[in-house]
């Protein structure tokens, strides 16, 4: 019991400030019975702290020796009420016996140092993660719990967190909601799909009080998704739509563009990129490229993309004025690819260009961390943005843990029961701020409740 002995002697070391007349302080000592020798708590007491000026300069600390049955936790709570003029506790025991104390030292904010005798469990936090099916490759998901939470002291510190995988398609939004409805205990969700998928999501996040973090796969509406419990962790639409605005109406030849989108994309992210076309003088279409629609009119080149780009858009910019020539340049809007996956189906001498967030352009230690095989041609902002995702959720999970009142999470779908911490933590989602995840810094834009990062 080396520890016990250190301990007594670091627990008021620095805490007092010396004066003309010593102080006698006292502190409680919880032990369960057979755990430690009364006469090791004597000398540590009188050769650790009171003979010895260094430690506890001129004053004197007394103790009140509480030693207690393994099954009267309830005892040990009776009998420290029962003392006045406590400054701290000490306890060595079991784990509930340590629970009990620990709850009590929160109730009189006296500060505790616990000595387990057995291997007593932190806190044990769970997350939902939605993803539609395709869209993240589930070994990543095992890679940022374990490596950048559960392997990484500074993350969460001495906790656990687990999550539960809920792999939808993209037809069975309705499924997710059921799936995580019939999950307990999870404290947060991320979300990762479509607009529609994320907000069936949303929705429920919101009705049950656990903060969202929403990766869209597709162009959404940022006013829509972004509110209530919900953060969306990657740019907005919004602004990849300016961006593509800018790039085609900068060079003053182009006079019109066709915009090939399919089902899934926010119709008011489209007009909103129409709009600012025709405010700079150049003329659009629009074609949908699901498989059943306008299958005559698709150009080759589509036809080579639309496997990749089920869940995204393609902007054909046509120099000419004729819009089926073959003379054109692409410009691909990405929410998950990577250049690699644009090169693989381009055919040789095409105009393409993919418009997205930087995304890492080396391999450093922190990114083969989580992408082991990293190979920069093949790296997207959607897997970059997933691990950002699980790394701040498990910061502001560990940064509510010490506020008054949290409790890990308590919802419930039948009965209908919001988690009442779910506010908490949603508000240590919204304090992030340059936090730096060794790839690169996260923050929290409080205009448009999106995470921003320089490096994705």
């Amino acid at each position: 019991m080396n520890n016990f002995l250190m301990l007594i002697s670091i627990l008021f070391l620095g805490s007092i400030c010396q004066s003309s007349h010593g102080l006698i302080l006292k502190i409680g000592v919880i032990i369960e019975a057979g755990n430690l020798n009364g006469s090791l708590i004597d000398v540590a007491f009188a050769r650790r702290v009171n003979y010895n000026w260094r430690v506890l300069q001129g004053h004197t600390l007394s103790y009140v020796h509480v030693n207690v049955s393994s099954c009267s936790s309830h005892q040990a709570v009776r009998t420290v009420c029962s003392e006045s003029g406590l400054s701290g506790l000490i306890g060595v025991g079991s784990c509930s016996l340590l629970d009990e104390v620990s709850s009590l030292s929160k109730s009189l904010q006296l500060p505790l140092i616990a000595l387990p005798t057995g291997l007593c469990d932190s806190a044990r936090l769970s997350k939902g993660v939605i993803t539609e099916a395709g869209s993240l490759n589930g070994s990543l998901i095992d890679i940022a719990f374990a490596r950048r939470v559960n392997y990484n002291w500074r993350v969460l510190q001495g906790h656990t967190l687990s999550y539960v995988h809920v792999n939808v398609s993209s037809c069975s939004s309705h499924q997710a909601v059921r799936t995580v409805c019939s999950e307990s205990g999870l404290s947060g969700l991320i979300g990762v799909g479509s607009c529609s998928l994320l907000d069936e999501v949303s929705s429920l996040s919101k009705s049950l009080q656990l903060p969202l973090i929403a990766l869209p796969t597709g162009l959404c509406d940022s006013a829509r998704l972004s509110k209530d419990m919900t953060i969306v962790g990657s740019h907005s639409s919004e602004n990849i739509v300016a961006a593509a605005a800018t790039v085609l109406t900068s060079d003053s030849i182009v006079s019109s563009v066709a915009v090939f989108f399919d089902n899934l994309q926010s119709t008011t992210v489209l007009q909103s990129l129409q709009s600012s076309l025709s405010s700079a003088g150049v003329s659009s279409l629009t074609f949908r490229v699901d498989d059943t629609v306008n299958a005559s009119v698709t150009p080759d080149l589509v036809h080579h993309l639309k496997r990749l780009v089920k869940k995204k858009v393609v902007l054909r910019l046509a120099r000419e004025a004729a819009v089926m020539q073959q003379n054109y340049f692409w410009l691909v809007l990405d929410t998950g690819l990577s250049k690699a996956d644009v090169l693989s189906v381009t055919p040789t001498n095409a105009n393409v260009a993919l418009l997205r967030g930087s995304v890492f352009t080396e391999c450093t230690a922190a990114v083969m961390d989580v992408l082991p095989q990293c190979q920069t041609d093949w790296l997207r902002t959607l897997d970059a943005r997933f691990v950002d995702a699980v790394e701040a959720m498990a910061k502001a999970l560990n940064d509510s843990l010490l506020d008054p009142g949290f409790s890990p999470g308590n919802a419930s779908c039948a009965p209908l029961r919001h988690w009442t911490s779910g506010s908490t933590v949603l508000n240590r989602l919204m304090s992030i701020s340059d936090y730096d995840t060794q790839r690169g810094l996260i923050s929290f834009n409080s205009l448009t409740r999106h995470f921003s990062s320089q490096r994705v």
